[in-house]
């Protein structure tokens, strides 16, 4: 039976709306597939009691003022114990998922499995936007927040904060991972309706990573800042080792994370329009062959040129170059680079193939 405990009452207008706390039954397989419940209304809070085989939700709204909670008590909640996924978010709008609902515990709500067994997908969003993650903790999947729309609406208003990512190390996958791959990574989606605008990720501790850390693409103002990603990049593959990864057709800043001890680039920047690097610090990165602490480059020739400003970014240690810029002048202008402190790097401190302006 479903309980609901009707809590606060609110006039919007003349619609008297309530608020309830609701407890989910779980299915006969421990999960929570969209289940058969009155309807969720906005304001609502899902109660999370014990733990989950796995969800899988949809067209879950809130709104601006009414988000939908989901929320443990009483205790941490684990979502994904007997499934190769955790948990699916699809098709939503305005809601919250928070770990916070036990003072006593950090993080209350725990997506991935306890044993190291690992399965696939930690949280999934999909095409869902207005959202906020925080006080939850990953660990033991391949992907930690998976978000890769490549076709649908824009998502918006997306915060990301006070997480635990780590032990992502699927060995089935060979070390293919990602802390959070959010976006998608073609470079000729400029113009796409889904994309990413006003996403904030901020002080999250990501560790223990066999892939990239943060890779984040298709987005339009975002905000990358005040993160710790510790050891990341640990199988050395190519194309997934870097700490935070801009992909294409992304503007934005990233500022004051401290990227330690990774194979790959602790910061690469592959989009468009201007970018801010400011008061970040990357002691150990980019130990693979031929690499640089920060990497930029601008990929495809659709969208304005880019420009990266580094600002007072501190570098100790990488197997080439401390800042490069790779991009051409068809494809890119140059930025500020100063009070930048570089450090112990096999090959130089700054090199720009289009004469970033170095002090």
């Amino acid at each position: 039976m479903i309980r609901c405990y009707f809590l606060l009452l609110f006039v919007t207008g003349s619609l008297l709306v309530s608020a309830r706390q609701i407890n989910i039954p779980k299915n006969p397989d421990g999960g929570w597939y969209k289940p058969r419940l009155p309807k969720i209304r906005p304001g609502d809070t899902i109660i999370l009691r014990g733990n989950y085989a796995y969800w899988n939700l949809e067209n879950i709204n809130g709104t601006t003022d009414s988000p939908v909670v989901f929320m443990n008590k009483n205790g941490r909640s684990r979502v994904g114990t007997a499934n190769n996924y955790a948990a699916i978010f699809y098709n939503s709008s305005h809601f919250v998922i928070d770990g916070g609902g036990d003072s006593t515990i950090r993080y209350g709500i725990v997506f991935g499995p306890k044993e190291v067994t690992y399965i696939s997908l930690g949280l999934t969003v999909g095409n869902s936007t207005d959202y906020e993650i925080k006080n939850v903790e990953i660990t033991h999947t391949q992907v930690g927040i998976y978000g890769n729309p490549d076709t649908g609406r824009t998502m918006r208003r997306i915060r990301i904060h006070h997480n635990w990512i780590h032990d992502l190390d699927n060995p089935a996958e060979k070390g293919r991972s990602e802390g959070m791959y959010l976006g998608n990574s073609s470079i000729y989606t400029v113009e796409s309706s889904a994309h990413f605008e006003d996403i904030r990720i901020y002080e999250n501790l990501l560790e223990e990573l066999s892939g990239d850390a943060i890779q984040l693409c298709n987005a339009q103002g975002y905000q990358v800042y005040n993160n710790k990603i510790l050891n990341y990049g640990k199988s050395n593959l190519p194309s997934q080792r870097t700490g935070i990864l801009i992909g294409s057709n992304s503007f934005g800043e990233i500022r004051g994370n401290l990227i330690e001890n990774g194979y790959g680039s602790g910061i690469q920047v592959f989009g468009y329009s201007t970018h801010t690097i400011e008061n970040n610090s990357l002691k150990q990165t980019a130990k693979g062959l031929m690499l640089d602490a920060i990497s930029i480059e601008k990929k495809g020739l659709d969208g304005a040129p880019l420009k990266v400003n580094c600002l007072n970014n501190t570098i100790e240690g990488a197997n080439r170059n401390g800042i490069t810029n790779h991009s051409t002048k068809l494809t890119g202008r140059p930025g500020n680079w100063v009070g930048n402190k570089v450090s112990g790097v096999g090959g130089k401190k700054f090199l720009s193939l289009i004469g970033d302006h170095i002090k």
